[in-house]
């Protein structure tokens, strides 16, 4: 279950260095963009299998707003329906069918196209 969240605090890193603790200068650590992120762990949020929709469902039912997984089609493995929860006391999960070509993505109720599966989750996440 993933929710896309900036947090301020990630560079608050400790790192045990000869026996002591060592903070890291803030500028000599490049700060990973959402998108970044995002790309890094895609097979967390969009795995191959066992999910299925009912499975997704189930995983992300009462999971904070904006919580979210990808279901892929188990005949093409092509990424397929988008799953978000609303999260509401009910557990409403809605549903996006998404299209997906060798090389753009996109919801099948929209125009908008993407180069890749995180530049999608990242724009609908930000915008809904």
């Amino acid at each position: 279950i993933f929710l896309i969240e900036e947090r301020k605090d990630d560079m608050a890193v400790h790192a045990s260095v000869n026996g002591t603790t060592a903070i890291p200068w803030r500028s000599s650590r490049r700060r990973l963009s959402l998108l970044e992120k995002l790309r890094g762990c895609q097979d967390a949020w969009c795995p191959g299998a066992p999910w299925d929709r009912e499975g997704a469902h189930a995983a992300i039912r009462g999971a904070p707003a904006g919580s979210f997984l990808v279901v892929r089609d188990s005949v093409t493995s092509r990424p397929c329906l988008l799953c978000v929860s609303a999260g509401d006391q009910h557990g409403e999960v809605l549903d996006y069918n998404m299209n997906c070509t060798g090389s753009a993505f996109q919801l099948a109720e929209s125009r908008l196209s993407f180069s890749d599966l995180p530049q999608l989750v990242l724009f609908y996440s930000l915008t809904r």
